[in-house]
């Protein structure tokens, strides 16, 4: 199942490499920054997140999908 988002994810957005802690930082300080997307449980959302993403628990992701139609034109990192 979860092969089966990410596919869906990708079909969405571009995949991209991975950053570094510091990295996204980085890119979220500048104009254009990506959309955080949290794949985490609420649970662990509000145990700690990073401030301004979205949380979209991976177990909703292929009902909601269709929601984010609208940043498709924006980077995404998925936590």
């Amino acid at each position: 199942m979860r092969s089966h988002l990410l596919s869906a994810l990708w079909r969405c957005w571009r995949p991209t490499k991975k950053l570094t802690p510091i990295q996204l930082q980085t890119r979220l300080a500048q104009p254009g920054a990506p959309l955080v997307l949290d794949v985490r449980t609420p649970e662990e959302f509000h145990q700690g997140h990073i401030v301004g993403a979205l949380l979209l628990p991976v177990d909703e992701l292929a009902q909601k999908l269709p929601l984010l139609a609208a940043s498709r034109e924006r980077p995404v990192v998925t936590v």
